[in-house]
């Protein structure tokens, strides 16, 4: 039987750094609770699919969205791309286990 470890992505969307901190606290505890964690700035991804070969590829894998909006609800600098992505794709985040 396969050991399958568990990982968690933590993606997060920051205007004036608050949602990179919460997104690096909650990395911080989920590690320290045994479940290996990494933050990531939408902003460094060049391939969107990738995300979701990231969730399919790693049973037990969870994709956590930290996305923080200013103004009017708008997306941040950073997730600009990333929002635009979904709005795009119909089928953007399909076999992708998120919260």
């Amino acid at each position: 039987m396969k050991t399958r470890k568990k990982r968690v992505l933590i993606l997060y969307g920051s205007q004036t750094g608050t949602g990179e901190e919460f997104s690096n606290r909650l990395a911080k505890d989920s590690s320290r609770l045994g479940l290996p964690a990494m933050t990531f700035d939408p902003e460094d991804c060049t391939d969107w699919d990738d995300l979701t070969r990231v969730g399919q590829e790693v049973d037990g894998s969870l994709v956590i969205f930290v996305m923080a909006t200013y103004g009017e609800g708008d997306p941040t600098n950073n997730a600009q791309e990333f929002f635009a992505w979904l709005k795009e794709t119909t089928d953007s985040l399909q076999g992708l286990k998120y919260t």
